[in-house]
């Protein structure tokens, strides 16, 4: 039992690292203790890295959504004046969210507000009489790949914050990339067929125009991806989540006392029972809290 707890404690100190806290000098007491730890980078930092890759069809429509939102909140009697008109307009929102670059899952978040409050944009530029931008807010095209990306960081952003939280570890961080590979692969061949349900903001009368930009960017998010985590494959630490279950693939990974313990663990009827009987108890907890929320 002494293994499977040293490693749910390795677990929790990886967390705190995926956090940010500063724990400087863990992986060299962790690789004396054992030889077999494996060092790996942050998958949040890479899962960023790989979003950053635009298009230069899309890249230009990024860049004027930014403007757009710089030229309202650094101005204070700007920003009060669009404030007005979405109150005028009885709007969801009040307020446009500031571009930061510094925080990963901001360009989502503005992209998504400014696609909510394009009505009340158009009235306010034509109101300063900012004749290129409305430009930009009345062209259909422009205005379908803000679509494209308003839906394509949301999916984004969703793969990020799945990625947070007291419970995540790496191995369920790699199951939610290997989804989201697996995910870019499908919309890839239904774009190709001219189907983009998985964006439904994407108007209907410019998916045909959108195809070869949105197909172009799917493919190289796709290669982006498998340069930045060209292997995510869990298997042999399967036993790390289920020290119940046969395999051998785990041979290699720990000495044989270690081993030896995990094989006691595994021959134990009672824990398994007991396992069992927290799984149930827990499954149904989980099945009651997610009836009362919906």
């Amino acid at each position: 039992m002494g293994l499977i707890l040293s490693l749910y404690t390795v677990t929790k100190i990886g967390y705190n690292l995926k956090s940010g806290e500063c724990l400087k000098g863990f992986v060299s007491p962790a690789q004396s203790e054992n030889p077999n730890v494996v060092q790996t980078h942050c998958f949040l930092y890479r899962e960023v890295l790989v979003s950053k890759t635009i298009p230069d069809e899309l890249n230009p429509v990024s860049e004027q959504v930014v403007e757009i939102v710089n030229f309202i909140k650094t101005r204070p009697l700007k920003s009060r004046l669009f404030e007005k008109i979405c109150v005028d307009m009885d709007s969801q929102h009040k307020l446009l969210i500031l571009n930061t670059e510094a925080r990963w899952l901001s360009r989502g978040k503005v992209l998504c507000r400014v696609h909510e409050l394009h009505k009340e944009l158009h009235i306010f530029f034509k109101t300063e009489k900012h004749e290129r931008i409305c430009e930009y807010l009345q062209c259909e095209f422009w205005f379908s790949r803000l679509e494209y990306l308003a839906e394509i960081f949301a999916h984004r952003n969703s793969l990020n914050t799945s990625m947070q939280g007291r419970e995540e570890n790496i191995l369920t961080s790699s199951d939610e990339l290997v989804a989201y590979k697996k995910k870019v692969a499908i919309w890839k061949n239904r774009v190709e067929d001219g189907n983009f349900e998985m964006f439904p903001l994407v108007r209907e009368s410019c998916i045909k125009n959108m195809s070869p930009i949105v197909f172009q960017h799917l493919t190289t998010l796709e290669e982006k991806f498998n340069f930045y985590f060209p292997s995510l494959k869990t298997d042999e630490y399967d036993w790390v989540r289920n020290p119940f279950i046969e395999s051998s693939s785990n041979t290699g990974l720990l000495l044989c006392e270690e081993e030896e313990e995990l094989t006691c663990i595994s021959s134990d009827r009672g824990l398994t029972i007991n396992m069992l009987r927290y799984l149930q108890i827990h499954f149904g907890l989980l099945s009651k809290k997610n009836t009362f929320n919906n």
